[in-house]
């Protein structure tokens, strides 16, 4: 007897779109700068006439776990009149279109994201709210209850054990966009943080160009400078913690570091990380 697997499905509501652009999507990685884009991306896409859209933020806010994202999400990815963010591995469900709609794609080294994720998921990482999680599909661990459970475990786990627990996580997200083509598709912008971080007015220009907005330069300049937070000291309880490139030298020891490396180094150098 032939065995078909349940497809977890859950009915994500697509805002109303006002406008009749063509769809565009945004990819990147946990903590690779995600939130900078998406939220640059968020303030953009109305002058170029249409509607910015994170199915996942939708997800997460519903209480579904990033563990048990679902394999249907229905008729919510259109043709016309969307900008598609959030992504943060490549989704469980189809992506219609994406062939050949324009999309971008962020990615960092995976050293500075483990840091980085450490710190968030120790304090600053936002839990969804008792009213959206009342909302949710009753999964037995949400996303609101793995998150504090991951949160209280690292109370007692040091930065250096987390990241090395932290590899599959990132060799699953790599294997998924690379399986998808994501590092030779045409129609794929391909952006790393370290070259973007602190040239954000030439990376929000040339996002323009890329997805064929044609938004006024000054509020291009307006939107770059929105989101350039620079912080002269790290901030462990926020979400900016800092920004600066190869921070994870102050936290990750050579040991780990080799570690990384030497697990994802196929990933690392195709996008030019290490030699």
């Amino acid at each position: 007897m032939r065995f078909r697997p349940q497809v977890p499905k859950v009915a994500v509501e697509l805002p109303q779109g006002t406008g009749n652009g063509p769809s565009v999507f945004a990819f990147s990685m946990a903590k690779a700068g995600s939130t900078l884009l998406y939220n640059m991306l968020s303030k953009l896409a109305p002058s170029a006439d249409l509607t910015y859209f994170s199915i996942e933020d939708f997800l997460f806010s519903h209480n579904v776990s990033p563990v048990n994202r679902p394999g249907y999400i229905g008729d919510v990815i259109r043709p016309k009149g969307y900008c598609y963010g959030g992504f943060r591995q490549y989704p469980a469900f189809r992506v219609p279109g994406l062939n050949k709609a324009k999309a971008t794609f962020l990615v960092r080294d995976p050293r500075d994201m483990m840091t980085s994720l450490y710190f968030s998921l120790l304090g600053s990482h936002q839990v969804p709210k008792a009213e959206e999680v009342a909302k949710g599909e009753n999964e037995p661990a949400g996303a609101a209850e793995r998150l504090l459970k991951a949160r209280a475990r690292l109370q007692t786990t040091d930065i250096n054990t987390f990241a090395r627990r932290s590899v599959n996580t990132y060799l699953k997200i790599f294997e998924g966009y690379v399986a998808q083509g994501f590092a030779w598709r045409q129609n794929v912008a391909i952006y790393r943080y370290e070259d973007v971080i602190f040239a954000k007015d030439d990376w929000v220009r040339d996002i323009c160009e890329w997805y064929g907005w044609d938004i006024d330069p000054a509020q291009q300049r307006q939107v770059a400078a929105m989101f350039d937070e620079r912080p002269t000291e790290e901030r462990p309880l926020e979400h900016v913690r800092q920004v600066a490139p190869g921070n994870y030298r102050a936290h990750l020891t050579d040991a780990t570091s080799a570690v990384i490396v030497d697990a994802l180094a196929e990933y690392m150098r195709l996008f030019g990380y290490i030699k």
